[in-house]
């Protein structure tokens, strides 16, 4: 699931060459974690074969090597004989990784088409630097991405710390 996502954290910093050398692009060695297992815990499991769904409920913490998803919701829609069609995380999600952070109120893959969206509080940080919006929409097969609603950046330069004196 993970290496399906390292795109997303591709998509959003679209920035310059030399821009990109003082922001960083991020999460660069999630395939370095795609190999290892998958563990997901919850205070509830449901799931039900006939609606092809499987529910982890309050608590959720998914990680993958060094790659960690908390939600308070992680739904996985599936068709049983043919594999995963939809993933979807919701309410308090974060994705972290090292020294980086996803954060938004929803999160929704969608496997056919390769799609992201992101919506509600919509918050990438990498180190000191920020991007934010309302929701953020990536497509996966064409490498784009866009954040629209009240879209903040704050990059911080090279060199320094949180931008404080």
């Amino acid at each position: 699931m993970f290496r399906i996502l390292k795109i997303t954290y591709f998509c959003f910093l679209f920035a310059s060459g030399s821009w990109a050398q003082d922001v960083g692009v991020g999460f660069t060695n999630l395939s370095d974690n795609a190999s290892q297992a998958i563990e997901i815990s919850s205070e509830t499991f449901r799931i039900n074969n006939q609606r092809g769904e499987a529910v982890f409920i309050d608590s959720v913490e998914m990680t993958q090597g060094s790659i960690r998803l908390t939600a308070d919701r992680l739904e996985v829609k599936y068709t049983p004989g043919s594999g995963l069609s939809e993933i979807i995380a919701t309410d308090q999600v974060s994705l972290t990784m090292e020294n980086e952070t996803l954060s938004a109120e929803r999160m929704e893959y969608t496997l056919s088409t390769r799609h992201i969206v992101l919506a509600g509080k919509v918050v990438f940080q990498n180190g000191v630097n920020t991007v934010s919006a309302d929701r953020m929409k990536i497509d996966m097969e064409r490498s784009t991405g866009v954040m629209e609603g009240n879209v903040r950046t704050v990059f911080q330069p090279s060199g320094t710390d949180s931008g404080q004196n």
